[in-house]
């Protein structure tokens, strides 16, 4: 890891938990859940797109996948959407903070991504 990405990486940890505190302290800990939940979805998320295109990078190059890697990428690919569709579902019964605050965290997380990519070049 450069110098410029492990700079980024603290900026953004304390961007995260200096977040979740704020939403802690203004909404209580129905807050602190759902931004933590929306960050946690948003990661999950990330986690299996990135997954299945290094799954797809190594079918185009004819590099051998192992077939259990392959099942737990698309495995999770498929299910990240009636996931996010669940957790949503959920903050919507929570009450007024908790939507807004979960799609923050899950913003956070892409948003972060594309910092982080501009941090590559």
């Amino acid at each position: 890891m450069n110098a410029g990405k492990r700079g980024f990486a603290t900026a953004l940890a304390v961007i995260f938990v200096g977040s979740l505190v704020a939403a802690w302290m203004t909404s209580g800990d129905l807050g602190l859940i759902s931004l933590a939940l929306g960050l946690i979805a948003g990661g999950f998320s990330l986690v299996a797109t990135i997954m299945l295109m290094n799954l797809m990078k190594q079918g185009s190059t004819n590099a051998a996948a192992s077939k259990s890697g392959g099942i737990l990428a698309v495995g999770m690919f498929l299910l990240k959407v009636p996931i996010l569709i669940w957790l949503i579902l959920q903050m919507y019964e929570l009450g007024d903070p908790a939507p807004t605050l979960f799609m923050l965290g899950f913003t956070m997380v892409y948003c972060a991504l594309v910092g982080w990519a501009l941090t590559a070049r």
